[in-house]
C-alpha cells in the first residue's frame, strides 16, 4: 500500500507528527480517608499511617525508576479544604509532581511524628460526599496539563458504605465512575479493616468504572487488600499497562463487535515539537461532557481492496458468525449501547454523507475537511479499531508506523471474542493480510489510521504469544521523498566548500576514549538513592557528558560554517592560492554577514514567495527556532526548507 494519499490542496495547517501519539507518562493519585477511625491505633500501627507508607514505598519505586512519572495525595473528610477548586472536606496533601528528596522526605517526617500536626492542620468530620471527592481527583488530573498513558486514582477507607441510605448520593458516585471510565482513568479501592464488605456500594462503583458492570462477578471482589498492596508495589508504576478496547468488523445490519485488550509496547517518550495553545483551545480541552456525548460513531464504507472487498469481508463475517454459535451470538448483542436496527440503519445512512466513500488505498479527502467532519457535534466517537478492509502485509512495513505500537490480544474473560480473534488472526497469517482502518484509543481522542499486523508467537527475549501489532501509518503527504535533482545539485560542491570542510574537520576533531562517555540516567538513579539512603536535603546533580555545546563549537567554527553552507559554485570565483583563499573567505564571511542581518519577517516572506532555497541554514534555523521546532541540528539544509515552507505557507493561507 503507498500510504494513505491525501489531497494537499487547501490544506489548512501542518499537523504536529506527535499530536496522535500514543504515549505519555503515568499518573497516580492517592485519595486517602482521613477520618478519625483512619487513625484508632491497632497493633501498634494505624490504618491511615499504613496508607501512607503505602504512599511512601509507591514513591521511592518511582523515584528510583526515574521515569519521571507523576505522583499526588489528597485528603477527603477533613474539616477544611485546601486546595485549588477544592470542595467541601476535600484537601490536597501533595500535588501531582514528580516524587523527588524533598517531598518523600516529607511524607516521611509526617510518619515518624504520627501525623500529629497533620490532624491539628486539617481537622475531621463524620459524613462526607464520596462523589465530589473523586471528581476533584479527575479535576487535578485534567488540570495538571500532562500528555499521561496510565492514570489511577487508589482510593483508601475502612468506611465500606460511605452513602449509606442516601440513594441520590450513591447514584451520584455511580454516574461519576461511569465517567471515570469514560476518560480512561483507573479506580481501585484498598481496604484496611478485615470486616469490609464490599457488596453494600464499592463494588458495584469499580465494575461501573471499569465497564464490567454487567459481567459475572459472582463470588469475585474487585477490592485489594492493604497487605497485597505493600507486596505488589510496582503494580502501581509500573509502565507495561493493559488497557481494553473493541475491534469491530463491518457495519449496518452485518456487524461483529470483539472485544481486546491492549498492550502498550512501551519506550521513552520523546520531546514533543512544542506549540502555542491558546486560552480557547485549552476550553476546548477541558469541553464540557455535553458535548462529547452528542459524538457519532466512526463509521466507513468499505472498497475493493486487493481482492478483499466491503461484500467479501463482510460475508466472510456472516460465515464467521455461522461457523460457530457463540460468535453469532456475540453478533446479535454485540453493542448494547446501540438502538435498534432501523435506528442504526437510518444513522448509517446520514454516515454516508459525513465519511467518504473508500475504494481501494485512497482517501480523495484533504485534512481539514476531514477534521472538519469529524467534529464532536458530527459524530459519535466509540474507542476502538473500525474496520475499513484488508491489505497486504509486504505493503504496510513497520518503517511506515508513526509513534509507539500496542500488542492487541483477546480480552481473556470472553470465550467468544477469543474464538472469534484466533480464527481471524489465523487467516490473516494464512493469506499474509492486515487489517487497515480507523482507530480510536478513548471517546475522547481523534481517530488515527492504523494497521494491525499479524504477529506470530515468539520466544527470544522476553517473548509473545500470537496476536496482532497495531501501528499508526501516516497520510501521504507527511512521507518525504528525496528530490533527485537537489541531492544531484547538492553533490556538485564548490573549492570553497572543499576547503572550508577540510578546516571544519580539523578544528572539531577530538581525542576519543572509550570511557569519554557516561550514562547520565543510570547516575541519575545511582544518585537518588545515594540521596535518599544518606538522608540528603536535594538530590545531587550529575553532569551529562553526552552533551553537546553547540554554542562552543560554533564559536571554534568561526565563519567556517557559514561559508560551506553559503558556498556556491556558480556565484563565486575559484581559488587557487591560500592568499587568495583568505580573502575570499573574507568576501564571503561579510556577505553571509549581510544576509544573516535580515530581519525575521523578511525571511518568512521569502519562505512564502518559494525562495526559502536562498536562505542560509542559520537563518532558517533561527526562524524554526522561534516557531518551537526542536533537533534542528540534526536537519539537513533541504529538510528545513521543507518544514519552513510548509509551516509558512499553511500560516499564510489561513
Amino acid at each position: 500500500m503507498e500510504g494513505v494519499i491525501v489531497d494537499d490542496e487547501g490544506d489548512a495547517e501542518v499537523e504536529n507528527v506527535w499530536q496522535n501519539q500514543f504515549t505519555g507518562r503515568n499518573c497516580i493519585l492517592f485519595l486517602i480517608d482521613a477520618r478519625k477511625p483512619m487513625f484508632a491505633h491497632t497493633n501498634a500501627t494505624s490504618y491511615f499511617k499504613e496508607s501512607m507508607l503505602c504512599c511512601k514505598n509507591a514513591m521511592l519505586d518511582m523515584a528510583r525508576k526515574q521515569k519521571n512519572d507523576l505522583f499526588g495525595i489528597m485528603l477527603f473528610g477533613t474539616k477544611i479544604s485546601e486546595g485549588k477548586f477544592a470542595p467541601e472536606n476535600v484537601s490536597i496533601l501533595q500535588e501531582l509532581v514528580v516524587p523527588s528528596v524533598s517531598t518523600i522526605k516529607r511524607i516521611n517526617s509526617m510518619i515518624e511524628n504520627d501525623f500529629v500536626e497533620l490532624r491539628e492542620k486539617f481537622g475531621d468530620v463524620d459524613a462526607v460526599d464520596i462523589t465530589s471527592a473523586i471528581n476533584y481527583c479527575q479535576i487535578t488530573i485534567h488540570v495538571s496539563k500532562k500528555k499521561l498513558y496510565l492514570k489511577n486514582i487508589i482510593l483508601m477507607t475502612y468506611d465500606d458504605d460511605p452513602c449509606g441510605t442516601d440513594e441520590k448520593a450513591a447514584f451520584r458516585a455511580r454516574k461519576q465512575a461511569n465517567e471515570l471510565y469514560q476518560h480512561e482513568i483507573e479506580l481501585d479501592v484498598v481496604t484496611i479493616d478485615s470486616n469490609f464488605d464490599s457488596s453494600k456500594f464499592f463494588k458495584e462503583l469499580i465494575l461501573t468504572s471499569r465497564g464490567e458492570l454487567l459481567r459475572d462477578w459472582e463470588g469475585k471482589d474487585p477490592i485489594m487488600k492493604i497487605e497485597d498492596v505493600k507486596n505488589q508495589i510496582e503494580k502501581f508504576t509500573q509502565k507495561y499497562s493493559r488497557r481494553l478496547s473493541f475491534l469491530r468488523i463491518g457495519h449496518k445490519k452485518s456487524f461483529l463487535r470483539l472485544q481486546i485488550c491492549l498492550y502498550k509496547l512501551y519506550t521513552e517518550p520523546k520531546k514533543s515539537l512544542t506549540t502555542v495553545k491558546h486560552s480557547d483551545n485549552n476550553d476546548k480541552e477541558n469541553g464540557n461532557a455535553a458535548a462529547k456525548e452528542n459524538r457519532r460513531e466512526v463509521t466507513v464504507t468499505e472498497g475493493g481492496n486487493d481482492g478483499l472487498s466491503q461484500t467479501s469481508a463482510q460475508h466472510g463475517n456472516t460465515a464467521l458468525s455461522k461457523q460457530k454459535p457463540e460468535c453469532s451470538q456475540l453478533a446479535t448483542t454485540a453493542d448494547k449501547e446501540g438502538s435498534a436496527d432501523d435506528a442504526l440503519a437510518e444513522q448509517e445512512e446520514q454516515l454516508d454523507e459525513l465519511v467518504p466513500l473508500i475504494a481501494g488505498s485512497f482517501i480523495n479527502i484533504t485534512k481539514p475537511e476531514l477534521k472538519r467532519r469529524m467534529q464532536a457535534s458530527n459524530l459519535k466517537l466509540r474507542r476502538g479499531f473500525q474496520l475499513i478492509g484488508f491489505v497486504h502485509t509486504i505493503e504496510v512495513p513497520l518503517y511506515f508506523s508513526i509513534g509507539e505500537p500496542y500488542f492487541v490480544v483477546p480480552y481473556g474473560r470472553d470465550k467468544n471474542s477469543r474464538s472469534a480473534f484466533s480464527h481471524l488472526l489465523q487467516k490473516c497469517i494464512e493469506r499474509q493480510v492486515s487489517m487497515f482502518g480507523w482507530f480510536c484509543l478513548t471517546k475522547s481522542a481523534t481517530p488515527a489510521l492504523t494497521v494491525l499486523h499479524p504477529l506470530e508467537a515468539s520466544t527470544e527475549g522476553k517473548g509473545h504469544p500470537k496476536g496482532f501489532q497495531l501501528c499508526k501509518v501516516p497520510f501521504s503527504d507527511e512521507m518525504f521523498e528525496i528530490d533527485e535533482k537537489e541531492s544531484i545539485v547538492n553533490a556538485e560542491v564548490s573549492e570553497e566548500q572543499l576547503e572550508a570542510a577540510n578546516k571544519i574537520v580539523n578544528k572539531v576533531t577530538i581525542p576519543y576514549r572509550v570511557d569519554v562517555f557516561n550514562d547520565n540516567e543510570y547516575l541519575r538513579r545511582i544518585s537518588m538513592i545515594e540521596a535518599l539512603a544518606m538522608d540528603y536535603s536535594h538530590c545531587p546533580d550529575q553532569e551529562d557528558s553526552t552533551y553537546v555545546d553547540l554554542e562552543e563549537v560554533q564559536e571554534r567554527l568561526g565563519e567556517l560554517s557559514i561559508m560551506f553552507n553559503a558556498g556556491d559554485s556558480s556565484t563565486q570565483s575559484s581559488i587557487t592560492s591560500g592568499k587568495g583563499m583568505k580573502r575570499a573567505a573574507t568576501d564571503g564571511g561579510s556577505q553571509s554577514r549581510g544576509a544573516k542581518q535580515r530581519r525575521p519577517m523578511d525571511i518568512i516572506e521569502m519562505i512564502q514567495r518559494g525562495e526559502a532555497n536562498r536562505l542560509t541554514v542559520a537563518e532558517l534555523k533561527e526562524v524554526l527556532k522561534a516557531e518551537g521546532v526542536k533537533s534542528l541540528s540534526t536537519m539537513t539544509k533541504t529538510r528545513l526548507v521543507d518544514i519552513a515552507t510548509r509551516r509558512f505557507s499553511s500560516d499564510s493561507q489561513q
